[in-house]
């Protein structure tokens, strides 16, 4: 398996466009229990921490399949929520303001007479 870098993080990845989800979970899996024993935990220890079965947590390390709920109180007992921003992160670009002056829509002329008029009297009230 060959190592990909992330188009925004750059840090390097284990998936490929074209894994399935079975390989995608294993890789998960294998990951969370890298870090598990990283930090010198067992599975009982970590599983209690986290509120989670011994029999969850094995599912997950494994890549036997696992629900989202499990895998966000594993990621957390492990200290590493900041992963999560990793799956769909927000875009740094700050999107455009809007004019201050609405946008008006094309002129009928009837509306050219209306404005002309009340430009007019506008004007000779300037001039009392």
């Amino acid at each position: 398996m060959t190592l990909l870098k992330h188009s925004t993080t750059g840090k390097e990845s284990t998936t490929r466009p074209n894994d399935t989800s079975e390989e995608l979970e294993y890789l998960i899996g294998k990951q969370l229990k890298a870090k598990r024993l990283l930090l010198n935990l067992s599975q009982k220890t970590l599983a209690e921490r986290a509120a989670v079965s011994v029999r969850a947590l094995k599912n997950l390390e494994g890549g036997l399949g696992s629900s989202l709920s499990t895998l966000v109180k594993v990621v957390r007992s492990l200290g590493r929520s900041d992963w999560f921003d990793t799956i769909a992160p927000l875009p740094n670009v700050i999107p455009m303001t809007r004019s201050v002056t609405p946008r008006e829509r094309a002129s009928s002329r009837r509306n050219q007479v209306e404005r002309q008029e009340i430009a007019g009297i506008e004007e000779l009230r300037r001039s009392k």
